[in-house]
């Protein structure tokens, strides 16, 4: 469970109201806008949406690497180090010695595509050594030692011939465990996976996210998981953000999220899964189409595709994360506490309530 109301719970990543914009020709993209995320300590969190809602830019705030048009413009991405100090990581200069120790050495990411992040002219090995050997230098053995015996711990057959392979001499398999040993191979607290399975056939991926869930429990790591796929979600994740257009729009352990959707869009991403046991029913879809993040809709993001849309508030007023039952929130008007409707019109409005 993610509370956030449980003080006792030591939190590794903690991100509040993250805005993030791109510039792009003459136009202002607003990626993110206000997130708010915490990731405890041995917990695996889902990042859940379709595509552009801005769950990858999020994710790659969160190691400073996000291109050259992005910028953070507010918000604070906050790391607890081990000694107990609390970083915010968009106050450092991502090319900073301070930030080349966290990224890969206290934070991992798993990439979608490994065969576009590994290089294509270095062996498997030369391209592992090379975070070990900045990040943790080996005392009592060998680098090329290390390599193969993380290899080994992902899965990889023969891991003494594959360290020696170039990326290209690999499976999109043995490719994907070659990079999730070398986010592993200097022991961070944090594994990022974005969409790690996006470019694998479907046995392959089962395999993969049984391996990236062995590897997180075994080694105690907090995991943020990245993805638009809610069966992934339901396997893997302790506590589920779901986010539409650069928010989080809903926000719960996974399996009341799952059991009880509040915001009519994670209603419709459940809808828009596939069901065995009901192959003839026509696959339900979400109408309309993801707005144009440069020209934000006024209200709530989702109204213009929205089922439930209960009238004008919805058109006007941006609603905020309330708690519909505990430790479940959600930014929709169906569940606030001072909705009302008014009387003849079937038209709903927030009024102040009574202190």
């Amino acid at each position: 469970m993610n509370s956030d109301s449980s003080p006792n719970r030591e939190w590794l990543i903690d991100i509040k109201d993250l805005h993030v914009t791109f510039s792009q020709d003459d136009k202002t993209v607003n990626a993110v806008n206000g997130v708010d995320i915490r990731v405890h300590k041995g917990e695996a969190v889902g990042i859940v949406g379709e595509s552009g809602c801005g769950k990858t830019v999020t994710s790659y705030s969160l190691l400073n690497i996000l291109p050259l048009n992005g910028r953070i413009v507010s918000g604070e991405v906050r790391y607890r180090g081990g000694n107990g100090s609390i970083i915010d990581i968009t106050k450092l200069n991502p090319r900073s010695r301070e930030m080349r120790k966290l990224r890969g050495g206290e934070i991992a990411m798993i990439f979608q595509e490994p065969m576009a992040s590994f290089s294509p002219v270095h062996t498997i090995k030369d391209q592992i050594a090379e975070g070990i050997l900045l990040h943790q230098p080996p005392k009592d053995k060998k680098v090329r030692e290390k390599i193969i015996e993380y290899l080994g711990m992902v899965g990889i057959s023969n891991p003494e011939r594959a360290i020696d392979a170039y990326p290209f001499q690999l499976s999109g398999g043995m490719r994907q465990r070659a990079m999730i040993a070398m986010a592993l191979a200097c022991n961070p607290k944090v594994l990022v996976a974005d969409e790690p399975t996006t470019a694998l056939d479907v046995t392959i991926q089962a395999q993969v996210l049984m391996l990236i869930k062995e590897m997180q429990q075994e080694l105690g790591l907090a995991l943020v998981l990245i993805t638009h796929d809610l069966g992934i979600i339901a396997h893997m994740a302790d506590f589920v953000y779901v986010m539409y257009l650069g928010r989080v729009v809903e926000k719960g352990p996974v399996a009341t999220i799952f059991d009880s959707p509040k915001h009519p869009y994670t209603r419709d991403l459940i809808r828009s899964i596939p069901k065995l046991d009901r192959p003839e029913k026509r696959l339900a879809t979400i109408q309309g189409n993801v707005p144009d993040a440069s020209r934000l809709p006024s209200g709530c993001a989702f109204h213009p595709r929205c089922r439930e849309i209960i009238g004008e508030i919805c058109r006007q007023t941006e609603p905020v994360l309330e708690e519909v039952e505990a430790d479940h929130f959600a930014a929709c008007f169906l569940h606030s506490p001072k909705r009302e409707i008014e009387p003849g019109t079937g038209e709903s409005e927030i009024v102040q309530q009574p202190q």
